[in-house]
């Protein structure tokens, strides 16, 4: 028996029990939601709209079907005219409350409220589809367990920017969780476009957790709309009480904002805080105005052990001094302070950009350290950035970092700023500014600019054996003005050769750096003409 819509389905009487009918379409012939249904006589299931229909108190037609479900058996239409006339939503909740993995077949499907997802070892999967919310609202509120998300975009195009805020969000994971038990684990999220939402994907504090998660290769042009709450790519929470957020890997996002709506509040790319572990890569952001005090605009991260590699960033505008805030367009905090907490960022690219922080006096920067003993940096290059008004431009800031910075691209110490509250060890691997010679008795050969109150340098001292020329030493030296006048501290010593003798750095009274090697030797650095940051 071939019937031609579920209608027809409905108003058929079977003739045998498992007699088999086959149905042309959901509301016409063709239109997705065809397939093969067999009457089971004693079935008292509840009807779901899509897989199972019923008419009588006992006896349903069920579809013939193996894991997944498709939106259109449960009468989503898909549309492709514009504006879109049918509403969709209670189809899609009705398909996703079967908890399999659904399908989306190519269509634009008008959402007029919020779809709630709790899938376990299942797969949402789109094929040229896009969600359309109606309203600011969010678009899916997702929890769930070996969850694959992949395909289906999220288009808040049908928005007015008069309309569109803060409450428009693509993806926000356990929108309403309020245990540890509401959480995204084990989960890949890959391949599909986020347009002029508000937010794109995003977690709320204290509302579960996200354990062991990848965010993939996703394209984000967001909408600050009429919101004064700046619009954001990324933006995950710390977790509830109790639960932990683990190990996070985001790589080839994207979040743009190209001017095509009124910019508002502005734009911010990701916010990740409160992880274990956190692996970004190749990450772009452009067209961010910088104006927060206190996070990064750009890259905000709070977690035990951050990566970092490919970090690309256009036409960006720093409004924040440095010297002041310890602020800039890329924060990166140290989690617990535990002793395994480091930071590694490489391979970043900074084009077409200004700092506009304040003037000559001003420093601005695009990298701030917190609170890692161990940060590794390398291969920051800065394309056409420049200042309208004066501001000093650094690439790097650990002015609240306590630990070990190694440098090993093309950072030098003049991209280095506040070394002066640096606490332990600093490495610069490339590119430095200078150095003193010293021989056996040591002498100093090297001439260095002026260094002016409020500022602070480094000084790279290297011994070469008077034997064989081989380094015997190197150390380098951080000198800073204070309320007291000059101060040192040798925050890198490292002896070459079988004995070790011992270096120490003094201020005499005349401002001067004294080098005193144990045995009675000793060298003077003068400070008026010290490297300076």
């Amino acid at each position: 028996m071939t019937l031609a819509t579920i209608a027809n389905l409905l108003s058929y009487t079977p003739t045998a029990p498992d007699e088999l009918v086959h149905v042309l379409g959901y509301n016409e012939a063709g239109d997705g939601g065809e397939g093969a249904f067999y009457w089971n006589n004693v079935s008292t299931e509840p009807a779901d709209g899509g897989t199972i229909f019923n008419t009588v108190s006992t006896g349903r037609w069920k579809r013939l079907y193996n894991e997944s479900v498709n939106v259109k058996w449960f009468g989503a239409v898909g549309n492709a005219g514009d504006p879109l006339s049918n509403d969709d939503s209670d189809a899609i909740q009705a398909a996703f409350n079967k908890n399999k993995s659904v399908y989306f077949p190519p269509g634009n499907y008008k959402i007029t409220k919020t779809i709630n997802v709790n899938l376990n070892y299942a797969s949402i999967e789109g094929h040229s589809a896009y969600l359309r919310p109606n309203g600011s609202f969010t678009a899916l509120n997702i929890k769930g367990y070996k969850l694959t998300y992949t395909g289906l975009h999220i288009s808040f195009e049908d928005v007015p920017v008069g309309v569109c805020d803060e409450n428009a969000v693509a993806i926000w994971f356990f929108k309403d969780g309020n245990n540890k038990n509401d959480q995204v684990m084990n989960s890949v999220f890959a391949d599909f476009y986020i347009h002029y939402a508000h937010t794109g994907i995003k977690s709320s504090p204290g509302t579960g957790a996200v354990w062991q998660t990848e965010i993939r290769n996703i394209f984000m042009v967001i909408n600050p709309g009429k919101s004064n709450i700046k619009a954001i790519g990324v933006d995950l929470a710390p977790p509830i009480a109790g639960a932990d957020n683990t190990t996070l890997r985001v790589s080839k996002v994207s979040v743009q904002d190209f001017g095509v709506r009124d910019r508002g509040a502005g734009l911010r790319g990701m916010s990740i805080v409160g992880y274990s572990d956190v692996t970004i890569l190749n990450f772009s952001c452009d067209f961010v105005v910088q104006t927060s005090l206190s996070v990064g605009e750009i890259l905000y991260v709070v977690a035990n052990q951050i990566a970092i590699k490919g970090l690309a960033a256009e036409s960006i505008t720093n409004t924040v001094g440095l010297i002041s805030s310890d602020a800039g367009p890329i924060i990166l905090v140290g989690g617990l302070g535990n002793k395994e907490d480091s930071v590694s960022i490489e391979d970043c690219l900074f084009i077409n950009s200004r700092f506009n922080c304040g003037g000559p006096n001003a420093v601005g920067t695009w990298i701030v350290f917190r609170n890692h003993p161990k940060v590794t940096v390398g291969n920051i290059v800065n394309k056409f950035v420049t200042s309208d008004d004066g501001t000093t431009i650094k690439k790097i800031d650990s002015s609240l970092y306590r630990g070990k910075l190694n440098s090993v691209g093309n950072v030098s110490s003049t991209d280095i700023a506040n070394f002066e509250r640096n606490a332990n060890n600093c490495v610069i691997l490339a590119d430095y500014a200078g150095e003193v010679r010293t021989t056996a008795p040591i002498t100093a050969t090297a001439i260095y600019p002026l260094i002016q109150p409020g500022q602070c340098c480094l000084v790279l001292v290297k011994g070469f054996d008077s034997i064989n020329g081989n380094i015997s030493f190197f150390d380098i030296v951080s000198v800073a003005t204070s309320y007291s006048g000059l101060k040192t501290t040798a925050i890198v010593s490292s002896n070459k050769i079988n004995y070790t003798p011992v270096n120490t750095y003094t201020i005499d009274a005349n401002n001067n750096l004294v080098l005193t090697r144990s045995g009675g030797n000793t060298a003077t650095i003068f400070a008026k003409t010290m490297s300076m940051l």
